[in-house]
């Protein structure tokens, strides 16, 4: 359970959020029919060591959700309080999404990060606004939004992948977004400077 309510996301990632988050990729056994707990343990010990606040459990490979939040339930059993253990919403439909921040919040996570499927082709700010919110609304974790260009918005939507006025309207409406990972418009480093020029007092700006 997390260690905040939802209307304190932002107050909570302000003062929790300094430092780094890792990355842990879930390890499975040599015959890919289980993930490794022991492997998995290794590798949050081994975040805790060098120093990192938070892990990615990532997501962005060949796992089904019940796998997925089981990786999760060893991460933060070993982690305890030492690290801020950060779903990675990277499934394949909105409701898969909704799912499964549902099921990583009862896991244990503390933060989300919102990615967007492959497959989501949005034609306008509103669908990029309507999936965000849809998934900040599904839990009481504190959210980051993350425009980048690999979700493809640039070449309909605005060469900053996600514009200045769209985090506007989800900073006003989604009181758990709590942070922006500012790495749109690539490889212009401009997204990180207006995003902390326009919102850094506001919610966590980070790269």
């Amino acid at each position: 359970m997390a260690r905040y309510k939802r209307h304190e996301a932002r107050a909570w990632a302000r003062e929790r959020l300094v430092g780094a988050i890792n990355c842990t990729i879930p390890t499975f056994t040599d015959d890919l029919t289980a993930i490794n707990e022991k492997a998995i343990r290794h590798d949050v010990r081994r975040a805790i060591e060098h120093g990192f606040i938070g892990s990615l459990a990532v997501s962005e490979v060949a796992i089904t959700l019940p796998e997925y939040l089981e990786f999760m339930r060893i991460m933060k059993d070993e982690a305890g309080e030492a690290l801020v253990i950060t779903h990675h919403g990277s499934f394949n439909t909105l409701q898969q999404n909704i799912e499964a921040v549902q099921g990583a919040e009862a896991a244990g996570a503390e933060f989300v990060l919102i990615s967007y499927p492959p497959n989501f082709y949005p034609e306008s700010e509103q669908e990029i606004y309507d999936f965000t919110k849809a998934i900040c609304d599904s839990t009481n974790l504190a959210c980051m939004v993350f425009p980048m260009f690999l979700w493809g918005f640039y070449s309909r939507i605005h060469p900053s992948d996600i514009p200045v006025s769209l985090l506007r309207r989800l900073i006003d409406d989604c009181p758990n977004l709590a942070a922006i990972k500012a790495e749109g418009g690539f490889p212009s480093p401009q997204s990180v400077i207006e995003c902390d020029r326009l919102f850094g007092k506001e919610v966590v700006i980070s790269m």
